[in-house]
Protein backbone atom coordinates (compact mmCIF):
# COMPACT_ATOMS: atom_id res chain seq x y z
CA UNK A 1 0.00 0.00 0.00
CA UNK A 2 1.42 3.38 -0.93
CA UNK A 3 1.71 6.12 1.67
CA UNK A 4 1.92 9.88 1.36
CA UNK A 5 3.86 12.23 3.63
CA UNK A 6 2.34 15.69 4.12
CA UNK A 7 4.19 18.57 5.81
CA UNK A 8 1.92 20.97 7.64
CA UNK A 9 3.41 24.26 8.90
CA UNK A 10 1.46 25.90 11.68
CA UNK A 11 2.65 28.54 14.18
CA UNK A 12 6.30 27.73 13.58
CA UNK A 13 5.87 23.98 14.06
CA UNK A 14 6.21 21.38 11.35
CA UNK A 15 3.82 18.47 11.64
CA UNK A 16 4.51 15.33 9.62
CA UNK A 17 1.40 13.35 8.78
CA UNK A 18 1.65 9.84 7.39
CA UNK A 19 -1.47 9.06 5.42
CA UNK A 20 -2.33 5.71 3.95
CA UNK A 21 -3.64 5.94 0.41
CA UNK A 22 -7.26 4.90 0.27
CA UNK A 23 -8.52 2.16 -1.99
CA UNK A 24 -10.12 3.21 -5.24
CA UNK A 25 -12.41 1.64 -7.81
CA UNK A 26 -12.73 2.08 -11.56
CA UNK A 27 -16.05 1.38 -13.27
CA UNK A 28 -15.88 -0.31 -16.65
CA UNK A 29 -18.54 -1.83 -18.89
CA UNK A 30 -18.28 -5.25 -20.45
CA UNK A 31 -20.42 -6.85 -23.14
CA UNK A 32 -22.59 -9.84 -22.23
CA UNK A 33 -24.72 -11.80 -24.72
CA UNK A 34 -28.19 -12.54 -23.32
CA UNK A 35 -30.98 -14.72 -24.76
CA UNK A 36 -34.26 -13.36 -26.18
CA UNK A 37 -37.07 -12.74 -23.71
CA UNK A 38 -40.05 -13.68 -25.86
CA UNK A 39 -38.92 -16.76 -27.82
CA UNK A 40 -38.02 -20.23 -26.58
CA UNK A 41 -36.31 -21.27 -29.84
CA UNK A 42 -33.60 -19.70 -31.97
CA UNK A 43 -34.53 -18.34 -35.39
CA UNK A 44 -31.87 -17.77 -38.02
CA UNK A 45 -33.85 -15.88 -40.68
CA UNK A 46 -36.83 -13.56 -40.47
CA UNK A 47 -38.99 -11.30 -42.62
CA UNK A 48 -40.25 -8.06 -41.04
CA UNK A 49 -43.69 -6.95 -42.22
CA UNK A 50 -44.78 -3.30 -42.06
CA UNK A 51 -46.57 -2.53 -38.82
CA UNK A 52 -50.19 -1.46 -39.04
CA UNK A 53 -52.02 1.19 -37.01
CA UNK A 54 -49.68 4.14 -37.58
CA UNK A 55 -48.17 6.18 -40.42
CA UNK A 56 -44.83 5.29 -38.84
CA UNK A 57 -45.41 1.55 -39.38
CA UNK A 58 -43.24 1.17 -42.49
CA UNK A 59 -40.43 3.30 -41.02
CA UNK A 60 -40.60 1.31 -37.78
CA UNK A 61 -40.27 -2.00 -39.65
CA UNK A 62 -37.28 -0.71 -41.62
CA UNK A 63 -35.59 0.55 -38.47
CA UNK A 64 -36.18 -2.81 -36.76
CA UNK A 65 -34.70 -4.65 -39.76
CA UNK A 66 -31.60 -2.45 -39.75
CA UNK A 67 -31.05 -2.92 -36.04
CA UNK A 68 -31.39 -6.70 -36.33
CA UNK A 69 -28.77 -6.69 -39.08
CA UNK A 70 -26.50 -4.63 -36.84
CA UNK A 71 -26.91 -7.11 -33.94
CA UNK A 72 -25.75 -9.86 -36.29
CA UNK A 73 -27.60 -12.86 -34.83
CA UNK A 74 -30.59 -13.08 -37.21
CA UNK A 75 -30.53 -12.66 -41.00
CA UNK A 76 -33.30 -10.39 -42.29
CA UNK A 77 -34.77 -11.55 -45.61
CA UNK A 78 -37.46 -10.15 -47.91
CA UNK A 79 -38.70 -13.66 -48.82
CA UNK A 80 -37.93 -17.26 -48.00
CA UNK A 81 -37.29 -16.83 -44.28
CA UNK A 82 -38.22 -19.35 -41.60
CA UNK A 83 -40.18 -16.80 -39.53
CA UNK A 84 -42.26 -13.67 -40.02
CA UNK A 85 -42.75 -10.74 -37.66
CA UNK A 86 -45.50 -8.16 -37.75
CA UNK A 87 -47.79 -6.24 -35.45
CA UNK A 88 -49.56 -3.06 -34.53
CA UNK A 89 -47.85 0.22 -33.70
CA UNK A 90 -49.57 2.95 -31.70
CA UNK A 91 -48.08 6.44 -31.77
CA UNK A 92 -49.85 9.07 -29.69
CA UNK A 93 -49.88 12.83 -29.93
CA UNK A 94 -47.24 14.93 -28.24
CA UNK A 95 -48.75 17.02 -25.46
CA UNK A 96 -47.03 20.36 -24.91
CA UNK A 97 -47.49 22.63 -21.91
CA UNK A 98 -45.97 26.02 -21.25
CA UNK A 99 -45.93 27.96 -18.00
CA UNK A 100 -43.82 30.43 -16.07
CA UNK A 101 -42.70 30.98 -12.48
CA UNK A 102 -41.62 34.26 -10.95
CA UNK A 103 -39.25 34.98 -8.11
CA UNK A 104 -37.91 38.17 -6.50
CA UNK A 105 -34.30 39.23 -7.04
CA UNK A 106 -32.63 41.80 -4.75
CA UNK A 107 -29.67 43.79 -5.94
CA UNK A 108 -27.68 46.77 -4.66
CA UNK A 109 -26.96 49.93 -6.60
CA UNK A 110 -25.60 53.24 -5.32
CA UNK A 111 -25.77 51.91 -1.77
CA UNK A 112 -29.49 51.25 -2.18
CA UNK A 113 -31.26 47.89 -2.22
CA UNK A 114 -33.69 47.23 -5.03
CA UNK A 115 -36.01 44.31 -5.70
CA UNK A 116 -37.15 43.18 -9.11
CA UNK A 117 -39.08 40.20 -10.44
CA UNK A 118 -37.59 37.65 -12.79
CA UNK A 119 -39.36 34.89 -14.67
CA UNK A 120 -38.45 31.35 -15.67
CA UNK A 121 -40.40 29.95 -18.61
CA UNK A 122 -40.90 26.22 -19.01
CA UNK A 123 -41.90 24.00 -21.91
CA UNK A 124 -43.01 20.48 -20.95
CA UNK A 125 -43.63 17.72 -23.47
CA UNK A 126 -45.09 14.26 -22.90
CA UNK A 127 -45.68 11.39 -25.29
CA UNK A 128 -46.71 7.73 -25.32
CA UNK A 129 -46.23 4.97 -27.87
CA UNK A 130 -46.77 1.23 -27.87
CA UNK A 131 -46.33 -1.86 -30.00
CA UNK A 132 -47.78 -5.36 -30.06
CA UNK A 133 -45.97 -7.90 -32.20
CA UNK A 134 -45.95 -11.62 -32.92
CA UNK A 135 -43.57 -14.02 -34.63
CA UNK A 136 -45.01 -16.89 -36.65
CA UNK A 137 -43.42 -19.83 -38.39
CA UNK A 138 -45.16 -22.36 -40.61
CA UNK A 139 -48.51 -20.78 -39.80
CA UNK A 140 -48.07 -20.96 -36.01
CA UNK A 141 -47.32 -18.21 -33.52
CA UNK A 142 -44.05 -18.98 -31.72
CA UNK A 143 -43.72 -15.80 -29.68
CA UNK A 144 -44.64 -12.18 -29.20
CA UNK A 145 -45.34 -9.46 -26.69
CA UNK A 146 -46.60 -5.94 -26.07
CA UNK A 147 -44.43 -3.00 -25.07
CA UNK A 148 -45.09 0.64 -24.33
CA UNK A 149 -42.95 3.66 -23.60
CA UNK A 150 -43.65 7.02 -21.99
CA UNK A 151 -41.62 10.16 -22.61
CA UNK A 152 -41.69 13.27 -20.42
CA UNK A 153 -39.21 16.14 -20.30
CA UNK A 154 -39.07 19.85 -19.45
CA UNK A 155 -36.90 22.72 -20.72
CA UNK A 156 -36.39 26.16 -19.18
CA UNK A 157 -35.50 29.60 -20.52
CA UNK A 158 -35.47 33.22 -19.55
CA UNK A 159 -38.19 33.75 -22.16
CA UNK A 160 -40.82 31.54 -23.74
CA UNK A 161 -38.96 31.72 -27.05
CA UNK A 162 -35.74 30.55 -25.38
CA UNK A 163 -37.51 27.64 -23.68
CA UNK A 164 -39.04 26.61 -27.01
CA UNK A 165 -35.63 26.81 -28.70
CA UNK A 166 -34.15 24.58 -25.99
CA UNK A 167 -36.90 21.98 -26.32
CA UNK A 168 -36.40 18.74 -28.24
CA UNK A 169 -38.32 18.65 -31.53
CA UNK A 170 -41.47 16.54 -31.82
CA UNK A 171 -39.97 14.33 -34.53
CA UNK A 172 -36.90 13.72 -32.42
CA UNK A 173 -39.06 12.74 -29.44
CA UNK A 174 -41.04 10.29 -31.58
CA UNK A 175 -37.83 8.86 -33.01
CA UNK A 176 -36.32 8.40 -29.55
CA UNK A 177 -39.43 6.63 -28.29
CA UNK A 178 -39.66 4.33 -31.31
CA UNK A 179 -35.98 3.44 -30.76
CA UNK A 180 -36.96 2.18 -27.30
CA UNK A 181 -39.70 -0.04 -28.76
CA UNK A 182 -37.35 -1.37 -31.44
CA UNK A 183 -34.86 -2.28 -28.74
CA UNK A 184 -37.61 -4.05 -26.76
CA UNK A 185 -38.47 -6.24 -29.76
CA UNK A 186 -34.82 -7.02 -30.52
CA UNK A 187 -34.29 -8.16 -26.94
CA UNK A 188 -37.49 -10.17 -27.26
CA UNK A 189 -36.59 -12.18 -30.38
CA UNK A 190 -32.81 -12.24 -30.68
CA UNK A 191 -29.72 -12.94 -28.61
CA UNK A 192 -28.51 -9.45 -27.86
CA UNK A 193 -25.69 -7.48 -26.35
CA UNK A 194 -26.02 -5.95 -22.93
CA UNK A 195 -23.35 -3.86 -21.26
CA UNK A 196 -22.89 -4.55 -17.56
CA UNK A 197 -20.94 -2.35 -15.18
CA UNK A 198 -18.13 -3.73 -13.03
CA UNK A 199 -16.04 -1.83 -10.50
CA UNK A 200 -12.41 -2.89 -10.77
CA UNK A 201 -10.82 -2.91 -7.31
CA UNK A 202 -7.30 -1.81 -6.42
CA UNK A 203 -7.43 -2.15 -2.60
CA UNK A 204 -4.72 0.52 -2.46
CA UNK A 205 -2.22 -1.91 -4.02
CA UNK A 206 0.20 -0.60 -6.65
CA UNK A 207 0.19 -3.85 -8.65
CA UNK A 208 -3.62 -3.78 -8.84
CA UNK A 209 -3.53 -0.13 -9.86
CA UNK A 210 -1.07 -0.98 -12.63
CA UNK A 211 -3.26 -3.89 -13.73
CA UNK A 212 -6.31 -1.63 -13.94
CA UNK A 213 -4.33 0.87 -16.02
CA UNK A 214 -3.38 -1.88 -18.48
CA UNK A 215 -6.98 -3.13 -18.51
CA UNK A 216 -8.28 0.32 -19.45
CA UNK A 217 -5.85 0.44 -22.37
CA UNK A 218 -6.99 -2.95 -23.65
CA UNK A 219 -3.76 -4.73 -22.63
CA UNK A 220 -5.54 -7.58 -20.88
CA UNK A 221 -2.73 -10.15 -20.65
CA UNK A 222 -0.46 -7.57 -19.00
CA UNK A 223 -3.29 -6.64 -16.62
CA UNK A 224 -3.70 -10.27 -15.62
CA UNK A 225 0.04 -10.59 -14.92
CA UNK A 226 -0.19 -7.80 -12.34
CA UNK A 227 -3.32 -9.28 -10.77
CA UNK A 228 -1.55 -12.64 -10.42
CA UNK A 229 1.46 -10.98 -8.79
CA UNK A 230 -0.81 -9.86 -5.99
CA UNK A 231 -2.19 -13.39 -5.59
CA UNK A 232 1.31 -14.86 -5.40
CA UNK A 233 2.84 -12.20 -3.13
CA UNK A 234 0.19 -10.58 -0.93
CA UNK A 235 -1.11 -11.97 2.35
CA UNK A 236 -3.75 -9.29 2.83
CA UNK A 237 -7.29 -10.57 2.39
CA UNK A 238 -8.63 -7.34 0.89
CA UNK A 239 -5.87 -7.25 -1.75
CA UNK A 240 -6.31 -10.94 -2.58
CA UNK A 241 -10.08 -10.49 -2.87
CA UNK A 242 -9.61 -7.55 -5.21
CA UNK A 243 -7.12 -9.47 -7.38
CA UNK A 244 -9.42 -12.48 -7.74
CA UNK A 245 -12.34 -10.19 -8.50
CA UNK A 246 -10.44 -8.25 -11.17
CA UNK A 247 -9.44 -11.51 -12.87
CA UNK A 248 -13.11 -12.53 -12.70
CA UNK A 249 -14.10 -9.37 -14.57
CA UNK A 250 -11.50 -10.22 -17.20
CA UNK A 251 -13.01 -13.72 -17.54
CA UNK A 252 -16.44 -12.12 -17.95
CA UNK A 253 -15.04 -10.11 -20.82
CA UNK A 254 -13.70 -13.30 -22.40
CA UNK A 255 -17.08 -15.02 -22.03
CA UNK A 256 -15.62 -17.66 -19.71
CA UNK A 257 -18.38 -17.51 -17.12
CA UNK A 258 -17.39 -20.65 -15.19
CA UNK A 259 -13.90 -19.30 -14.46
CA UNK A 260 -15.39 -15.89 -13.72
CA UNK A 261 -17.67 -17.54 -11.16
CA UNK A 262 -14.70 -19.32 -9.58
CA UNK A 263 -12.74 -16.05 -9.32
CA UNK A 264 -15.69 -14.12 -7.84
CA UNK A 265 -16.23 -16.94 -5.35
CA UNK A 266 -12.59 -16.68 -4.23
CA UNK A 267 -13.03 -12.92 -3.79
CA UNK A 268 -16.21 -13.41 -1.78
CA UNK A 269 -14.47 -16.03 0.39
CA UNK A 270 -11.76 -13.52 1.34
CA UNK A 271 -14.11 -10.59 1.81
CA UNK A 272 -17.51 -11.97 2.88
CA UNK A 273 -20.65 -9.85 2.54
CA UNK A 274 -18.88 -7.38 0.23
CA UNK A 275 -21.69 -6.11 -2.00
CA UNK A 276 -19.38 -5.74 -5.03
CA UNK A 277 -18.39 -9.40 -4.93
CA UNK A 278 -21.91 -10.58 -4.09
CA UNK A 279 -23.34 -8.66 -7.05
CA UNK A 280 -20.64 -10.10 -9.31
CA UNK A 281 -21.60 -13.64 -8.29
CA UNK A 282 -25.25 -12.93 -9.04
CA UNK A 283 -24.39 -11.40 -12.42
CA UNK A 284 -22.13 -14.24 -13.56
CA UNK A 285 -24.80 -16.78 -12.64
CA UNK A 286 -27.29 -14.80 -14.74
CA UNK A 287 -24.84 -14.61 -17.65
CA UNK A 288 -24.11 -18.33 -17.44
CA UNK A 289 -27.82 -19.15 -17.42
CA UNK A 290 -28.27 -16.92 -20.47
CA UNK A 291 -25.44 -18.66 -22.28
CA UNK A 292 -26.96 -22.09 -21.58
CA UNK A 293 -30.36 -20.86 -22.69
CA UNK A 294 -28.99 -19.71 -26.05
CA UNK A 295 -27.27 -23.07 -26.53
CA UNK A 296 -30.52 -24.92 -25.75
CA UNK A 297 -32.51 -22.69 -28.10
CA UNK A 298 -30.13 -23.41 -30.95
CA UNK A 299 -30.74 -27.13 -30.51
CA UNK A 300 -34.44 -26.55 -31.27
CA UNK A 301 -36.20 -25.26 -34.37
CA UNK A 302 -39.48 -23.36 -34.71
CA UNK A 303 -41.37 -26.41 -35.97
CA UNK A 304 -40.82 -28.30 -32.69
CA UNK A 305 -41.38 -25.33 -30.38
CA UNK A 306 -44.13 -25.03 -27.86
CA UNK A 307 -46.83 -22.63 -29.03
CA UNK A 308 -46.73 -19.49 -26.94
CA UNK A 309 -49.27 -16.73 -26.36
CA UNK A 310 -48.88 -13.60 -28.45
CA UNK A 311 -48.88 -11.41 -25.36
CA UNK A 312 -46.84 -12.54 -22.37
CA UNK A 313 -47.82 -9.30 -20.72
CA UNK A 314 -47.55 -5.62 -21.41
CA UNK A 315 -44.11 -4.22 -20.68
CA UNK A 316 -43.81 -0.52 -20.03
CA UNK A 317 -40.66 1.50 -20.43
CA UNK A 318 -40.73 5.00 -19.00
CA UNK A 319 -38.34 7.56 -20.40
CA UNK A 320 -38.64 10.55 -18.08
CA UNK A 321 -36.31 13.50 -17.74
CA UNK A 322 -36.82 16.65 -15.79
Amino acid sequence: MTKQIILVVHMGFVLILLLAASACTKTIKEEVIMPPHDLSVAIKTITIRPFIGSPYGVQFAEHLSNRLVHEGFITVMKTGSEAFLGGTLSVGNIHTQSYSNSYPVTYKQNNQNYTTTQYVYTIKKSFEAGVTYSVDSQGRVIGGNSYSTTYEQSWNGSSLAEAQANAQSDESIIGTSLDVLVRNIIEGISPHKEFWSFKLQDAGNDYLKAGISYYEKGLYSQAEEYYKKVISQSQKSDELAAAYYDIGVLRMRQGNYQEAFDMFKEADKRSPANSVYMDALANVEKAGAGQRSIQNMRSLSPDVSINRSVSKGNKNTRNKKN
